[in-house]
């Protein structure tokens, strides 16, 4: 589950109803493009916008495509409910193309690291999958500490990764040095965070404009494994210069759909959030 993964925009119609068929074609773009993966119903999919029964119909959709490649599915379990959590990841369980699930502990109250274990320990014991703490302390208001992962993962075989959200990039170098190894992933949160991470041990990113530009990604990582200095350079002098695409819009995911919308990688922008 190592790799290059791109966490989805999902899309709309003018209703702003689910647009099954367009977010089909747009996970088949995706898996073209020589990326190891991608993740659904994370923050950039809109998984707080989104009802229960349109998160089933996402899954199913998915899964009927990532059935037909090889390219990795992640499937964002979380939710303030409890039993709404449990029942993705059951139903991810029936699903052969679910790699893994991608799990944030619940929000809006605050967490200790206790209930933070506590939760996790309940996807894992729940899910077939493989499970991936998902840390994103401005969104949750916890910063999952390294300890709570490491006895999460002698505790459970199936937790096997952590993607870290933290605008701290000592914290995702610390999680590597102490975590990573064949069995368990570091993801990077952060674009501007993959080369760092790379320097320091790393090798996965699940971030934003891995949906703009995928391929300076993959080239980024092959400059990476052989050397090529001058071009891995390059390469992540592109990914920074297109992190002006976050300020095309208030929220980062109306921004990224309007920079795909620019590019014409998709026909509309619309977003369901408040902006």
């Amino acid at each position: 589950m190592k790799g290059i993964y791109c966490p989805s925009v999902v899309l709309f119609d003018q209703d702003k109803k689910l647009d099954i068929e367009a977010n089909k074609a747009y996970w088949q773009r995706l898996a073209s493009s020589n990326i190891d993966g991608v993740v659904i119903l994370g923050t950039i999919g809109e998984n707080t916008e989104l009802s229960y029964v349109e998160k089933v119909r996402l899954i199913e959709a998915a899964n009927a495509v990532f059935s037909q490649t090889s390219t990795k599915l992640i499937v964002g379990g979380s939710s303030t409910l409890i039993k709404e959590t449990i029942d993705l990841v059951q139903l991810c369980n029936d699903m052969p193309a679910v790699d893994a699930i991608l799990s944030m502990p619940a929000f809006y109250f605050g967490l200790t690291q206790a209930s933070v274990k506590s939760h996790l320990s309940m996807v894992c014991e729940t899910s077939l999958k493989p499970v991936i703490a998902y840390n994103f302390p401005d969104r949750n208001g916890i910063d999952i500490s390294i300890d709570t992962l490491a006895e999460l993962k002698v505790e459970f075989d199936n937790f096997s990764g952590v993607k870290n959200t933290s605008k701290n990039i000592e914290s995702t170098m610390l999680m590597i040095s102490r975590l990573e190894d064949q069995n368990f992933t570091v993801y990077a949160g952060f674009d501007e965070h993959f080369l760092p991470a790379l320097f320091s041990g790393g090798t996965s990113v699940i971030s934003g404009l891995v949906n703009v530009i995928p391929d300076t990604f993959v080239s980024l990582v092959n400059a990476f494994q052989t050397c090529d200095v001058k071009h891995m350079i390059w390469k992540h002098r592109m990914i920074i210069d297109q992190l002006h695409t976050y300020q095309l819009h208030p929220h980062f995911v109306a921004a990224i759909k309007n920079k795909l919308k620019e590019s014409e990688l998709i026909n509309n922008s619309i977003y369901r959030g408040v902006y």
